[in-house]
């Protein structure tokens, strides 16, 4: 049994929304190498990205690549894991959500940035469809003086469910500083990893951005729309 080193939520410009980002998905396979992280998942905005030649190549750097998307429902942004396109192109809102659970048990549905003031976090919707979530994010961009994670740390001890940390990357230089790591038994795979998740076999690594690093991500996220 080993801890390995996961960020699940990452953007690059293979992601058709984000044509401002100037590092490819390889890019970044090749900083998360060398940085010692053994799990990704690239997570584009209502785009599910599975190029088998990229995730050749992260199998030969030894990262297991996790298929995801940052899929938009009912307005709010919403990370699912292991679903396939059609899968996808049938949720519409969040009970074509919970359909799709009850259907698939080995999918993994997280709530990012889940009660940041940007209008694409759940907020004021959470509690209505907090069944459908299997654990909430701990947001990248946050400071000393301002941290919008405090109510997702509430809900998540309240509800008992895993609390992760991902960069939600579109700045490269914020990379390898917020992630999860994951406790998983034997063979690296995509249904050991998520099952952990959901276990809570997890523990965060995080720390508050400098004001000028908070200030550059802010700027990347406005641009790429993810506010």
């Amino acid at each position: 049994m080993a801890w390995v080193k996961a960020d699940m939520h990452l953007h690059a410009n293979e992601d058709i929304t984000n044509r401002f980002i100037n590092y490819s998905a390889k890019d970044l396979i090749d900083l998360a190498a060398a940085k010692g992280f053994r799990v990704l998942s690239f997570t584009f905005h209502d785009q599910l990205f599975y190029d088998e030649d990229v995730f050749d190549y992260a199998a030969k750097k030894g990262i297991l690549l996790i298929p995801g998307t940052e899929a938009t429902i009912q307005g709010k942004h919403v990370l699912i894991y292991n679903a396939n396109r059609e899968e996808l192109r049938d949720i519409r809102n969040f009970n074509d959500l919970r359909s799709l659970k009850k259907r698939n048990k080995n999918v993994l549905v997280v709530s990012p940035h889940p009660f940041a003031p940007m209008k694409t976090s759940m907020n004021g919707m959470y509690d209505k469809y907090s069944d459908v979530f299997d654990a909430l994010e701990c947001v990248h961009l946050y400071t000393r003086f301002f941290d919008v994670n405090k109510k997702a740390w509430r809900v998540s001890r309240k509800e008992g469910k895993p609390f992760v940390a991902n960069s939600d990357l579109h700045f490269k230089q914020l990379f390898g500083s917020h992630y999860t790591m994951v406790k998983v038994e034997g063979d690296l795979t995509t249904t050991k990893v998520l099952s952990a998740i959901k276990k809570g076999d997890v523990k965060i690594q995080t720390k508050p951005l400098k004001p000028l690093k908070a200030l550059k991500a802010v700027s990347m996220n406005l641009i790429s729309r993810e506010f």
